[in-house]
């Protein structure tokens, strides 16, 4: 054990044991900080049993100082129980940064540097309970121990779900337990905070029973991989270098291992390939080489996030440069941020992180070899490079459209207002508004709009979560149809207009420095997963990468661009064009091509519709009388049947898609003609079930793997496994064909990838469009053989596509 001690060398602190239960304690000789004044009970700073999670805390509250125990107040005791069901036979310990109680329950920094650090208590902990995982609660633990020993850090929902490192071992962020209490849990919030605590702990029990790897020490080894390969890393803060952002460029030479060269802003790195530089290895090539000579963008790379992306996709692409290296084995530790920095200390940081990027690429390879995401890595790497290609060549945006459609939302906003406040006054009420000119938006009194609503309108109450009036969008579709004045209507569509056209999508394109100095927005790929989902979490609109195979852009966010916002989008050449090419229902094609169903393959070969098709079918009549209505809620009744809905979730499918009562007994006997006339599609749900309710991991086509943890909604994962397969397999297919076009010099890509569509800049030798329908038709006749070339898949339903030609991308 390493004893707390004073600076005199005086023994503070000491621990029993009992029947395997630790108590550590803290004697009166302790001095180092003021709140021993102040305390009622010197008491326990921790206990509990070692060798599982210990949980860390802020301090002593009000019955922990009385009682001289920790965790023993309504926090505490929820903890504990929650432990008790969720921890699942793992020890579990407990302790807090300070062990006296601090002022408004808030210890200051110097209090928690002095019980933590000088009195050693941190490093007694660590010692004497022997944690397999850490679990910080709270935003300001997590800021202590992980962010040089500050008291606040990054806020708890963008840390939790995640693992993370602390002192070479595990640590998972969670909400403290108090902030259950804080608001009842009948309420969303608090179910939220709850349910977020519960899949933690959860997940810190994962991480001591061994299902996932823990952190371990940054050791450097003088070992690199083998082979004539040059490590790259590139340190930036966003990747806008025409802002100057790129901080430095670091590269570990093979002629020389040893020693780093760092060069500061990419000044002074090769223009032009040196002879030894036969491979690249880096961490974050697909973000940051884009931004290097062209050069880099031809030699060969191996890309530590894409290979970590495909053996590991629930990690998300924001906390790979700190969880991936972990996994493997590598992680290194440093407390100071960039600007604390001396020159020194910044060569030795960014060493480190070289050395970290060699080695943690050198033991992916081999996990990659052995994985079934081998045969789709060579893939996703030439897709890597040709979206860093497109990144860097960037798109036009057309400058002073982008203004006069922030001119015209702003009028069209103040229009609004203007009937909103006669409407107000018209009813005895009022409506205050400020002119943001400089923003191209309006400030507006959300409280005197629920007055006008509520109280003047009489309209019946809609409250939020937090038991307030509400102004959501449901509410809104709900009041509008008996709202007479149309107040309600007006206010949705100024809130559209600031929130959406203004604040999202338009005024960022010229204020965020989005574009640079050549009218050039550069959208940034993600290949790996972007939002924060942790192991246990929903993925739920999670999206992207390595887990769907889709490609998210941000900056400006392309995928979500709305079509009427899409006109500032142009050619580079006034006279140039760009057109689009949309995949027609290529989803349900790969679910036929997925399952061999020939009945289904048939009707697309023979270029019928797939819904209508399917409808025919179920309902035994005649394709010619499947009536519009009928088809569109056939596209949800369809997948429904596939995830498993019986004949109840049917039914009212039709009554909200088609406006049909249709009776139960029609909706069964739907059901088994569907099961029936389509025994090979049925048959891939309930194998793809039976392999997500087994913990069997799932394989796509092309080689993406992914596992599906059922967690506390097994219908829910069973859902998302068998939409996961038919959203890859189409990702997948989508851009083999866009790989396809990369010899050509007179197409370039230009948002290549929204959703099912390919976007293309033509070259302004064409005077009309015609051509370029029939160069872009004449590819995509080619479609299937890009696929085999690149995915090595033979796909055997026919494609369909439609062709967009125009000025601007719209």
């Amino acid at each position: 054990m390493l004893p707390a001690m004073t600076d005199d060398g005086t023994c503070v602190a000491s621990f029993t044991e009992e029947d395997g239960y630790i108590r550590f304690e803290r004697r009166p000789e302790c001095h180092a900080c003021d709140l021993n004044l102040t305390c009622r009970n010197v008491g326990i700073l921790g206990e509990g049993r070692p060798g599982g999670i210990l949980f860390v805390g802020i301090g002593p509250g009000q019955e922990e100082d009385a009682s001289g125990r920790v965790f023993v107040g309504p926090s505490g005791r929820r903890l504990r129980s929650l432990c008790a069901i969720h921890a699942e036979g793992v020890p579990v310990a407990f302790c807090n940064l300070v062990g006296c109680r601090p002022s408004r329950n808030r210890p200051t920094r110097a209090q928690a540097v002095a019980c933590w650090d000088r009195q050693g208590h941190g490093a007694s902990f660590l010692e004497v309970f022997r944690p397999k995982c850490i679990v910080a609660l709270g935003e300001i633990v997590a800021g202590f121990l992980m962010f040089s020993r500050t008291a606040a850090g990054i806020p708890v929902s963008k840390m939790r779900g995640s693992i993370r490192e602390h002192d070479g071992m595990p640590i998972v962020v969670t909400y403290h337990p108090s902030a259950t209490l804080r608001r009842k849990t009948v309420s969303a919030r608090g179910a939220q905070f709850l349910q977020a605590l519960i899949e933690d702990i959860r997940l810190a029990a994962r991480v001591c029973r061994g299902e996932v790897q823990r952190n371990v020490a940054f050791v450097r080894s003088k070992e690199m991989p083998p082979g004539p390969s040059v490590v790259i890393d590139t340190e930036t803060t966003h990747l806008r270098p025409w802002r100057g952002s790129i901080l430095d460029v670091g590269v570990v030479d093979p002629d020389s291992p040893m020693s780093p060269r760092i060069f500061p802003r990419g000044r002074g790195f090769p223009d032009e390939r040196p002879a030894g530089w036969q491979r690249i290895l880096g961490w974050n090539l697909i973000f940051d080489a884009q931004w290097l000579p062209e050069w880099v963008m031809d030699v060969p790379w191996e890309d530590g996030i894409l290979i970590h992306g495909l053996l590991f996709p629930e990690v998300t692409a924001r906390s790979l440069k700190v969880v991936g290296p972990s996994i493997t084995g590598v992680v290194y530790r440093w407390t100071k941020s960039v600007p604390e920095m001396t020159p020194a200390e910044r060569r030795e940081y960014l060493s480190m992180d070289l050395y970290q990027t060699a080695i943690s690429v050198g033991d992916l390879l081999p996990r990659l070899k052995e994985s079934p995401a081998a045969r789709v890595y060579p893939f996703v790497e030439r897709l890597a490079r040709r979206l860093a290609g497109l990144s860097r060549r960037g798109i036009r945006v057309d400058v002073q459209r982008v203004y006069d459609m922030l001119r015209a939302s702003h009028e069209k906003q103040s229009s609004i207002i203007r009937r909103l406040r006669e409407i107000a006054e018209s009813v005895g009420g009022q409506l205050r508004s400020k002119d943001l000119a400089e923003s191209w938006s309006f400030s507006v009194s959300r409280k005197d709009a629920i007055d006008v609503i509520y109280e003047r309108l009489k309209l019946p109450p809609h409250t939020s979560p937090k038991g307030g009036l509400s102004l959501s969008s449901s509410a809104r579709a709900e009041l509008t149809p008996i709202d007479r004045t149309g107040f309600l209507g007006l206010w949705g569509d100024l809130i559209f207009e600031q929130s959406k056209a203004v604040g999202t999508y338009l005024r960022p394109l010229v204020t965020e420095g989005w574009i640079d100095g050549n009218g050039l927005a550069h959208p940034v790929p993600h290949l790996v997963r972007r939002e924060r989902v942790g192991p246990e979490s929903s993925t739920k609109g999670a999206g992207g990468g390595t887990v769907t195979g889709r490609v998210v852009w941000t900056d400006p966010p392309l995928q979500v661009f709305p079509k009427e916002f899409r006109q500032v989008i142009v050619p580079r050449d006034p006279q140039g064009w760009i057109a689009s090419v949309d995949l027609s229902q290529i989803e349900p094609r790969c679910l036929v091509d997925l399952t061999r169903e020939e009945s289904m393959m048939e009707a697309f070969n023979a270029g019928q519709d797939f819904y209508r098709h399917g409808m025919a079918v179920a309902l035994s009549i005649r394709p010619d009388e499947v009536t519009d209505k009928i088809r569109r809620a056939g596209k949800t009744i369809m997948l429904a049947i596939l995830y498993g809905a019986g004949p109840w979730k049917v039914r009212e499918i039709f009554r909200a898609e088609a406006g049909m009562d249709v009776s139960l007994p029609t909706c069964e006997d739907l059901i088994r003609r569907y099961r029936r006339g389509f025994p090979k599609i049925v048959g891939f749900a309930e194998e793809v079930r039976a392999k997500t309710l087994g913990g069997i991991p799932q394989v796509s086509p092309t080689g993406r793997v992914r596992r599906f943890d059922i967690g506390e909604d097994a219908e829910m994962a069973c859902r998302e496994a068998i939409n996961w397969h038919i959203q890859s397999y189409a990702s997948d297919v989508n851009h083999a064909i866009l790989l396809g076009f990369q010899d050509r010099s007179d197409l370039f890509a230009v948002a290549p990838t929204v959703h099912d569509a390919n976007t293309f800049e033509a070259s302004s030798v064409h005077t009309d469009p015609s051509p370029i329908r029939e160069e872009l038709s004449a590819h995509y006749e080619k479609a299937h053989s890009f696929i085999r070339e690149f995915l090595g898949v033979s796909f055997e339903t026919r494609i369909s596509y439609k062709i967009e030609v125009g000025r601007s991308w719209q």
